[in-house]
This record gives C-alpha cells, structure tokens and sequence, in this order.
C-alpha cells in the first residue's frame, strides 16, 4: 500500500511543530500561505517566523504556497491556520473534487460569521457538506515549544467513527513520547480547546494585577467547573473533564510561559488596552477571539457563565479589570459557599 500523503494547512508554532513530528517517518505536504516563507524554508530548512531553530526534515516534505495542489493531492488534511484567518480555506473544501478522505482540525477556535459562530466540525458540515464520520480532532496540552524538543505529553484524537481510523493515525502520530488517547466526543472536545483559551486569558490577568498564585488556582477550579457545564449545555452529554483534553489542556495553557493566550491576559493586568497588547503581541490569542464568538453564541445565557462574561466584558466592553474581578471574586465566594459541604 502506497505511504499516505499528509496535507498540513498551516505554518505557524504548532503547524510547524506538527510537520516535524510528521515528517520524521511520513510524506508531508505543507501549506505555507507566505510564498517568502515557502521559499526560505525550502533554501535552508527552518520557519524563518516560527520555531526558527528547529531544523526540518526536508527530504519528507513537499511545500506549497498555493493550497490547490495540496487538496488535490493530499490523502487527509490537517488543519492548523488560526482560526481567524480559516474560513476562505474551508471554504475551498469540496467534497467533490478534494482527494482527501478525512480531515483533522488541529484548531481551538470557531468561525465567526455574520450567520453565526461555528465550531470547524459544524461548519465543515453545514456549509461545506463534509461528512461528519471523515472528521476528527486533535486536542490536549499540546506546546510546540516542547513537542519539538520530545518532551513527552498526551494527545487525544476524536471521531464519531474514530475506530474505523485509529490505527492509521496511530502510525502517523502515535510515539513513545506522544501517547496517544481515542475519544468520540467531537464536539465536547472542540469546545473544551476553545474555552480553556479564554480561561488562561483571564488568569493571565489575574497575574498581571498581582492576586497572587492563591487566587488563581481558585479561579482555575471554577474556570474548570464552568467549562464542565458549557459542554454540558452544549452536548448534553457529561464529559469525564479531569481527561488531558479538558482539564489538561487548561491547566497548560493557563500556567505555561509558553501560553500566548495569558501573555496577553497578563499584559491587559498589568495596564495595557486589550486592542494595543493585542497587536504588541504579535501572535494570535485564540482566546481573544474566541470570547467574542462564544457571546455571539450564548446571547442572553452569557451571564449565567461568569468568567466567560467578565473576560468578555473586560476585552470587548472596556471594564475596568480590578472591578471585574472584585465582581468575580465575590461571586466565586458565593459559589463555593454554597457548594461547600456540610461539617
């Protein structure tokens, strides 16, 4: 059987780190939209912008700076393009005329568009008629920075069929440093890469106006309770929260200094506008995105989430953070007051 050919759309931290860790042993077909970057990882083997001393595999990977020649030729896709900038490439996914059979979506964001905001699964589904059965997702504490360097960590793969393919991604990314976890909770799993971003971003800001690790770790067991009850809310199902795709993932992104969601979050702490530190950053927060798409879809039942609804408050209504967070605090106390048991 001829070696599987794997599409990756994307070239920044954790699209770059992905491609290494593929093509160690596998047929890359990589999508750098910058043709000046495309060129120069071509002349000398490294992301000019991102992970720039990882020396790359070349003799496995083909690279592209037009994406036609990767959907027509890859065998499955793997989507890693910040969200933000997504849409026009799914956009280009016709069922009919792609040669891919499954496509992963390594992305902890949503689509936001005047219809709506969409998880990727949703809208793939809705307004591309991709089958849901030939998509997965690729979530957990997942640092490029470390992934490179083979330090070890869990990943979990997720599918409404993810037998059917379980061991052909096994062989693609499964490793001894890089276990790897099978799930069907496709949407659950989605929801929990995005809501953890906006929860490192708030505690990033709890850093920043100096409360102190104490209170942090209390806001991120109510960041955890509360991302419990949205996937709730929004699959009905009850998800086992304490797995790496949920839990762990928050935990990394809201402690890491590799966490570009906090950096931002401290940054908006310590003073800083949310506009300003957002383009003296110059990476892409996800999260930052995220909590506006995530108001879009809650409407009115926002308040019922209150972390949710201070983050947004402070990043998009211009609330003071030391108010919105004596706000939060106190309601926190209520919180676990009231689920406190009985001596």
């Amino acid at each position: 059987m001829k070696p599987p050919r794997i599409g990756v759309i994307g070239s920044g931290s954790w699209g770059t780190a992905l491609v290494y860790h593929l093509a160690q042993h596998h047929s890359v077909l990589w999508y750098v939209h910058r043709p000046e970057s495309a060129e120069y990882i071509r002349r000398h083997g490294r992301n000019p912008a991102y992970l720039k001393a990882v020396e790359l595999p070349l003799k496995n990977i083909r690279i592209y700076s037009a994406l036609r020649p990767v959907l027509q030729k890859a065998d499955g896709l793997l989507l890693v393009t910040p969200s933000r900038f997504l849409r026009p490439i799914l956009d280009a996914i016709d069922p009919e005329l792609i040669h891919a059979a499954w496509i992963m979506s390594a992305v902890k964001g949503m689509i936001d568009t005047p219809q709506g905001a969409f998880l990727i699964s949703e809208y793939l589904e809705q307004h591309r008629k991709w089958p849901r059965e030939h998509f997965y997702v690729l979530s957990g504490p997942s640092h490029a920075e470390e992934l490179v360097q083979w330090k070890t960590t869990f990943l979990t793969i997720a599918g409404t069929n993810i037998e059917v393919r379980r061991r052909l991604f096994q062989d693609l990314l499964g490793t001894a440093y890089l276990p790897l976890l099978y799930s069907t909770d496709v949407i659950g799993i989605q929801y929990a890469g995005i809501l953890k971003n906006v929860y490192a971003l708030i505690g990033g800001m709890v850093e920043g106006l100096g409360m102190g690790d104490n209170f942090k770790a209390v806001l991120m067991t109510a960041a955890l309770r509360e991302m419990w009850l949205l996937i709730q809310r929004f699959t009905g199902l009850q998800p086992d929260i304490l797995q790496p795709a949920y839990g762990g993932d928050l935990l990394v992104t809201g402690y890491s200094r590799h966490s570009r969601n906090r950096a931002l979050g401290l940054m908006v702490g310590q003073g800083t506008a949310p506009r300003m530190a957002l383009r003296e950053l110059n990476m892409i927060p996800e999260g930052y995105f995220a909590i506006a798409a995530l108001q879009r879809k809650l409407g009115k039942a926002l308040p019922q989430f209150p972390i949710l609804h201070s983050t947004y408050n402070i990043l998009y209504e211009s609330y003071s953070p030391q108010l919105e967070m004596r706000l939060l605090t106190e309601h926190l106390r209520r919180l676990f007051l009231q689920s406190a048991p009985e001596s």
